[in-house]
């Protein structure tokens, strides 16, 4: 899809997630080099960001870490829930123990406007072509997981994001049949659980599911990802996985999150993928 984005804002957050990644104090060649972006840019950059309060340099080791603001930032979100996606929680036990009865790559995502936010992945027998970096936003409708959050919509919302989705869409491969899309996402409220390939990665299949929660008002989607022809030749393995593993967490999740939001009849048939 064709996006705009600010170019100077968006550098800002990319050097504030490239320590979050790497974990420790760098330099401006670890910065610049890292992201990729021109000496001069990220000078003005980082003076801007010290400036700010965001960034501290120590001119001993000419390295710099970011500051307290930065934690304090986002600490009050803690209060909604985004604590349990990240570091030790009923999120972190379940995606692992998914992921051991699979063998395959489980991702957590919810919906942001018209797309999927892919808030944690944990990679596991995932070949090189296959790769992509957690914190991912894609359209809605590329995913299982993007169509079961969408298919919790009404239906005025879902004709809305899918028109603005292909309308959006300068990709050739990518764009769909307007209406087929729409009823395939319709027609999964009736399933417990949803499976696709992705147009991204064409390679690539997911079954996916809502979990019985939310977090910050927004469901939830938790799947299963790997080569397309894997996941489809053990698709009523790893449907069983999740559904078994589901279960065994649900009154933990609820306990953490203290909403429930029934699923909908386990009515889906283990038979065959929906494609």
């Amino acid at each position: 899809m064709t996006q705009r984005t600010v170019k100077s804002a968006l550098r800002v957050l990319e050097v504030l997630k490239l320590f979050a990644e790497r974990k420790k104090a760098m330099s401006q060649t670890d910065i610049y080099q890292g992201l990729d972006m021109p000496q001069s840019s990220s000078n003005f950059l980082l003076r801007t960001m010290i400036e700010a309060g965001y960034l501290t340099y120590h001119r001993e080791g000419r390295v710099y870490f970011p500051t307290p603001e930065v934690l304090n930032l986002g600490k009050w979100l803690e209060g909604f829930g985004y604590d349990f996606l990240f570091g030790e929680s009923v999120i972190t036990d379940l995606m692992q123990d998914l992921g051991d009865r699979t063998g395959e790559t489980v991702s957590i995502t919810s919906q942001n406007d018209i797309f999927v936010h892919f808030h944690r992945i944990n990679p596991r027998n995932r070949p090189p072509e296959l790769q992509f970096d957690q914190g991912l936003v894609v359209p809605l409708t590329y995913s299982s997981y993007g169509q079961m959050l969408l298919s919790r919509q009404t239906d005025r919302q879902v004709d809305r994001v899918c028109r603005l989705i292909k309308a959006r869409e300068t990709n050739p491969d990518r764009r769909f049949d307007l209406q087929e899309m729409i009823a395939r996402i319709t027609a999964l409220r009736a399933h417990e659980y949803a499976y696709s390939l992705n147009p991204m990665l064409p390679a690539a299949g997911s079954i996916a599911t809502i979990l019985p929660i939310t977090i910050a008002g927004r469901d939830v989607a938790i799947g299963v990802g790997g080569p397309a022809k894997r996941v489809e030749e053990r698709h009523d393995e790893i449907l069983a996985a999740m559904r078994e593993t589901i279960e065994k967490y649900t009154a933990r999740l609820l306990a953490a999150f203290g909403t429930e939001h029934s699923l909908p009849d386990a009515n889906i048939s283990t038979s065959a993928p929906l494609i």
